[in-house]
C-alpha cells in the first residue's frame, strides 16, 4: 500500500487495531491522522521506538500513562520486537506529516509499495464533475425505474489511483502526435550539464547508424489522466555514436517491481523520427517521450527506485543513415504513436493493469470490510452503454479520469465481494471519501453535483449479503 492507502486504513482504524498492528507504516498513518488513537499506539508492544519517543514528546496525559504502563510491563524483560527491521528512518512520509502539526512523525521502516489504494492528486478547487457512467443496481433483481437502461445489461460498479503523484512535472511534449523536436548542443539551453558533457565527447566527422540498438536509462516518468511523460537518456551501442531515423522506433517501458509481478507494461508506442533524425554522439542524448491516452497503464510519479526499465528497438530500415557530428543533438522531444503491435497489444497491457489494481484491492479487503463508499461506475468489457463499446483501455482510462478528478479511487472486481450479485467480470469504481455511513457517502455525491444514477452509497463486504449495502439518493 502507498501513503494514501494507509491514510484510508487509518481513517477506519479502531483502538483494537492501533494497539495490535505490527505494520509500522500503518502505525505512522494512524499517528498522523488519529490523535484519539495515540494512547492505543503507545500501548502497542510492536510500535517502533522512534514513534514511541515522538508520542512521549506530545505531552498528552493519556499517552504518558500508556507509556508508563508499558515501561512497567517490560521492565527487566527484553523489548518487544517490532515489525520494522533495521534502523528507523528519520523523515516522515509526506502524505502523513502535514496531518499532525507542528511536530513531524518519525517515519516507519520503508515506503509502502504501490497498489490499489493509491495516493491520489488533490482535486482542483471546485472541479467540474466528470459525467459518471450510469451505474446499474448491484443486484440482478429489478432496480428503480430510471435505472432501466443498464439493468438490462446487468451492470454493477465500484471505483479507485491517484494523483498524489502522477501529475506531469516536466512539461515536455511533441509538436504533434508523432512529431519530434531536436536541438543541437548550442541551442539546448535546458539540457543538463551531464548530457552536454556527454554530447561534447570527441566524435568522427560523420556519424553513421549502429547495427545494434541503444541502451536506455529512465530518469523519470510522470503521468496524469491525459498523458504520460518519460524522461530517458539514450546511449548508442557504438562508441562513435548513432543515427535514429524511420517511423517505427519501438519504445517499451516496463516495471519489473510493479506490485508483485515482473514485466508489467507501463507504456508502449512508436517514435517517428523519419522527418527529424536524431544524430547522437557516443555520449547519447536526453529523450523526452510523451505517451497519449491509451498507450500507458499507470498514473502518478514513478521514481527510479521502482526500477522502471525501457527498451528502444530502433527502426533500421535505412541502414545507411548518417549525419554530421557537428549536428549531434543532446536532447530530443517526441510524441509516441500507436504501437506497431496495434490495439491488441495495448488492450492486453490495459487488461493486465486492471487485474493488478483489482488484485491489490482484494489483498487489502480487510481495510474496506463493512465501510461505506461512493460508487461511481461499473463496467465490463463488451458493455455497450454511454457511446462506444467498453474495453480494457476505456475502463482503465475512466479510472485515471476519476482519480484525477475525485482523489482516491478504489478499483475492484464485483465478484471479489459478497455484496454484488450480477454475473460477469464487472469492474467497479468507488470513491473513498472517508464516509462513516451511507448518509455521508451520498452527501459527498450531492456536493459534487453528480447525477443520482451515477453516484450512490455502497458498502463493501466479503461476508454480508447484498441486502442493506446499497443506498440510493
Amino acid at each position: 500500500m502507498d501513503p494514501a492507502q494507509f491514510e484510508a486504513a487509518a481513517r477506519h482504524a479502531d483502538a483494537a487495531l492501533a494497539s495490535q498492528t505490527t505494520d509500522t507504516q500503518l502505525q505512522a498513518a494512524i499517528a498522523a491522522s488519529r490523535k484519539d488513537l495515540w494512547p492505543a499506539l503507545a500501548a502497542n508492544p510492536a510500535s517502533y521506538p522512534d514513534l514511541l519517543t515522538w508520542l512521549g514528546d506530545m505531552g498528552v496525559p493519556e499517552v504518558d500513562a500508556a507509556l508508563a504502563a508499558r515501561a512497567g510491563q517490560v521492565a527487566g524483560t527484553p523489548a518487544a520486537p517490532t515489525a520494522a527491521s533495521g534502523a528507523a528512518p528519520t523523515s516522515a512520509p509526506s502524505a502523513w506529516s502535514a496531518a499532525v502539526a507542528p511536530a513531524v512523525i518519525p517515519a516507519a521502516a520503508s515506503a509502502p509499495a504501490p497498489g490499489a489504494w493509491s495516493a491520489a492528486p488533490a482535486p482542483a478547487p471546485a472541479p467540474a464533475p466528470v459525467p459518471a457512467a450510469a451505474s446499474p443496481a448491484p443486484s440482478a433483481g429489478p432496480g428503480r425505474g430510471r435505472r432501466g437502461l443498464i439493468a438490462g445489461a446487468l451492470a454493477v460498479v465500484l471505483v479507485l489511483v491517484a494523483a498524489g503523484g502522477w501529475m506531469i512535472g516536466r512539461g515536455h511534449s511533441g509538436d504533434a502526435a508523432g512529431g519530434t523536436s531536436a536541438a543541437g548542443d548550442s541551442a539546448a539551453a535546458g539540457a543538463s550539464p551531464a548530457s552536454q558533457g556527454r554530447a561534447a565527447q570527441d566524435a568522427p566527422a560523420t556519424i553513421t547508424a549502429c547495427a545494434t540498438d541503444p541502451t536506455v536509462e529512465v530518469t523519470s516518468v510522470t503521468a496524469d489522466n491525459s498523458t504520460m511523460t518519460a524522461e530517458l537518456h539514450v546511449t548508442p551501442s557504438c562508441s562513435e555514436g548513432d543515427v535514429l531515423t524511420g517511423s517505427r522506433n519501438h519504445v517499451l517501458l516496463t516495471s519489473p517491481q510493479d506490485w508483485d509481478s515482473p514485466g508489467s507494461t507501463v507504456a508502449i508506442g512508436e517514435l517517428d523520427l523519419s522527418t527529424s533524425p536524431a544524430v547522437m554522439s557516443g555520449g547519447g542524448a536526453d529523450v523526452t517521450v510523451t505517451f497519449p491516452a491509451g498507450q500507458y497503464y499507470r498514473i502518478g510519479d514513478v521514481t527510479p527506485g521502482e526500477e522502471i526499465a525501457a527498451t528502444l528497438t530502433a527502426d533500421r530500415s535505412d541502414s545507411s543513415a548518417s549525419g554530421d557530428s557537428a549536428d549531434a543533438t543532446s536532447s530530443v522531444t517526441v510524441t509516441a504513436s500507436e504501437s506497431s503491435g496495434g490495439a491488441d497489444e495495448e488492450e492486453t497491457a490495459a487488461e493486465v493493469a486492471l487485474g493488478r489494481l483489482a488484485d491489490d484491492t482484494a489483498r487489502h479487503a480487510q481495510y474496506a470490510e463493512g465501510h461505506w463508499y461512493a460508487q461511481l461506475s461499473s463496467k465490463k468489457v463488451g458493455l455497450q452503454v454511454e457511446g462506444p463499446t467498453w474495453d480494457n483501455r476505456t475502463i482503465l482510462q475512466q479510472y485515471f479520469d476519476y482519480t484525477t478528478t475525485y482523489g482516491t479511487i478504489i478499483l475492484t472486481r464485483a465478484h471479489d465481494w459478497s455484496v454484488f450479485t450480477a454475473d460477469g467480470d464487472w469492474y467497479v469504481l468507488l470513491a473513498d471519501v472517508g464516509a462513516t455511513s451511507d448518509t455521508d457517502a451520498n452527501a459527498w455525491c450531492d456536493s459534487r453535483s453528480i447525477g443520482e444514477d451515477d453516484c450512490f452509497a455502497k458498502m463493501l463486504s466479503t461476508t454480508r449479503s447484498a441486502e442493506g449495502t446499497t443506498t440510493y439518493r
